[in-house]
């Protein structure tokens, strides 16, 4: 899976910075498709959280919606 964005805003924070930005195109490759949607546990999506910390998405359950 591959984002394209177009910057729209960044901020400095100590040694960080936040980047914010507008998808302007996305291309999710076809092995990625389980009966018309994205299958998470293939796509095994990493996440950047704080520091040196990041998360994923492999724990998944499903839950029903009211």
């Amino acid at each position: 899976m591959y984002l394209a964005l177009q910057s729209v805003a960044g901020r400095g924070a100590g040694r960080s910075e936040l980047i914010l930005g507008d998808v302007r195109h996305v291309h999710v490759d076809d092995a990625l498709w389980q009966d018309g949607k994205l299958d998470s546990k293939a796509l095994d999506a990493i996440g950047k959280l704080a520091g040196d910390d990041y998360s994923t998405t492999r724990d998944v359950f499903a839950m029903q919606r009211p």
